[in-house]
Parts: structure tokens; sequence; C-alpha cells
């Protein structure tokens, strides 16, 4: 396992245990080798956490990172065709960007 996969783990552990110590339930889906959606059905909430793209610097294209996905206007933008990549870069409100360290927060407010 190369480092950057066990300093994933690692973050993904610790948001885990983060959730569980609020008292919130969440459950975690790998969807990609490096990429996580971490849910909370009951609130309706997901964020995706791993590597992901890198908007503010160019040279490095990805980087460890959050997105909360804004479930109603992801529904709206696929039923519209828009692909994942069209709601990026037409900004449609879909994914925000969030600190890793929030995440607990906004699945568990």
């Amino acid at each position: 396992m190369e480092p950057s996969d066990q300093i994933l783990l690692h973050i993904l552990e610790k948001i885990v245990k983060d959730i569980r110590n609020k008292g919130c339930k969440a459950k975690t889906y790998q969807i990609e080798p490096r990429c996580w959606m971490i849910s909370n059905k009951k609130l309706k909430r997901t964020v995706a956490f791993g590597w992901v793209p890198n908007t503010n610097d160019k040279r490095l294209r990805r980087m460890i990172g959050a997105f909360e996905i804004k479930l109603p206007k992801l529904h709206w933008a696929t039923a519209e065709g828009f692909t994942h990549n069209e709601m990026i870069d037409k900004d449609l409100g879909v994914f925000k960007m969030v600190e890793i360290s929030e995440i607990a927060d906004i699945l568990c407010p």
C-alpha cells in the first residue's frame, strides 16, 4: 500500500470516528480506489472524500479533499443531462468544496 493510500485511510478512519462520537449514523461507500462517499441518509446529506481535483494550483492536479454534494441540485442536473464534468465546469452548485475537518459537522449538525 502506498503512503498516500495509508494517509487517506487514516483520515477516513478519523472522520468516521468523529461522526460516531457525535452520535450520528453515516454509511461509507468506496466509489473509486481513492474516493469515498459518506452519507447520512436520515438528513439526506452526502460528502465525497478522497483525491479531488485541485482548482487552486494547476501544477497539482489532485489533492486530498472533500466536496459536499447538494443532492437536489445533483438530481436536477442529472435529469437535465449534464455530465459530472459539466456540473463542475459550469458551477451549477452541485458540489461545494469543504474542509475535511468539517465533514462530521456537515453530516451530524
